[in-house]
């Protein structure tokens, strides 16, 4: 599989989004307004993901981590060494910036984390380098026996470095992770997605999505009547929501949202239904014709509106 070129060389995902639930149009009316405050180039909304995993197979020297919602190849064992089937791994993403803990089963502490970022010094020896994790910019020392490999690198490039577990920089190493997404609505309590990019192509049932972290392929839930190839698309996951909004090139608000969660109505009457939003619970009043769709269906069942 080849990846796109992505803003940090060093690493790529593939993103594929299965079909969306039940689909249901509301009218105008119901409609969410639209947002405020958006970069005027949608696109630089930054990538921010954490998806945990437990390595499950180990196919030829590839290490596959099983998920709630999928799965993902985390890379070669010569890229992660000393790694075993029942090891759990979290994965955070925040922009170019990327963290990988490796953690034996139930253990508090990683036992292994690799950090992609840009190379920033913060020593004039060149022994100290700034990346970014989890809870914020850090600093980390750098072993005496990877100052050679890391001082070969320009100041300013993409790097991967991999930690001990007193956190000081002991390698450089390439990361290559791919993640296909097959239940994006089975995220796990604190995971979470934001990704956006621009339509390329619309195949039958599928609309192509190039991201700065790679290809995402997302159900054609309008039936390419809404959507068109330059438009931007932004993908927002959780563990209560998943939220498709399209906006026109180089315009901030959205003109079409698409919202998947779990069905819920706000009154014995079954006149309106809320659904979580990232902007907080949202309530849409239901016609006739949307009662009798979701008249089959059970309270908790997904929908998409």
């Amino acid at each position: 599989m080849t990846y796109p070129s992505t803003r940090c060389a060093r690493w790529g995902v593939w993103l594929i989004l299965a079909v969306i639930p039940l689909m249901v149009a509301l009218p105008a009316s119901a409609t969410i307004p639209k947002e405020e405050g958006i970069p005027f180039n949608v696109l630089s909304i930054d990538t921010k993901m954490k998806i945990h995993g437990v390595i499950d197979r180990i196919q030829g020297n590839v290490l596959f981590a099983k998920t709630p919602w999928g799965r993902y190849a985390l890379g070669t064992t010569k890229q992660f060494r000393n790694l075993a089937v029942g090891d759990e791994v979290i994965l955070y993403v925040n922009g170019d910036n990327v963290v990988v803990d490796v953690h034996r089963k139930g253990a508090p502490a990683p036992r292994h984390r690799w950090l992609t970022g840009f190379l920033r010094y913060t020593s004039p020896a060149k022994n100290e380098i700034a990346l970014w994790t989890e809870d914020g910019w850090k600093n980390f020392t750098v072993d005496p026996k990877a100052i050679a490999r890391l001082n070969a690198i320009p100041e300013g490039k993409p790097i991967t470095v991999q930690l001990n577990e007193d956190g000081r920089v002991i390698d450089v190493v390439r990361l290559d992770i791919s993640i296909d997404v097959t239940k994006p609505y089975a995220i796990e309590k604190g995971g979470y997605m934001e990704v956006s990019g621009i339509v390329t192509d619309i195949r039958g049932p599928l609309i192509f999505v190039d991201t700065p972290v790679g290809q995402m392929t997302v159900a054609n839930v309008a039936k390419a009547k809404l959507v068109k190839p330059g438009e931007t698309v932004f993908l927002r996951l959780d563990e209560k929501y998943t939220v498709v909004d399209v906006h026109k090139p180089r315009e901030a608000a959205f003109t079409h949202r698409y919202i998947t969660g779990k069905l819920a109505y706000t009154d014995t009457a079954q006149a309106a239904i809320r659904l979580e939003t990232p902007e907080g619970i949202k309530v849409f009043p239901l016609s006739e014709a949307h009662q009798q769709a979701l008249a089959s269906l059970r309270k908790g069942e997904l929908i998409t509106v």
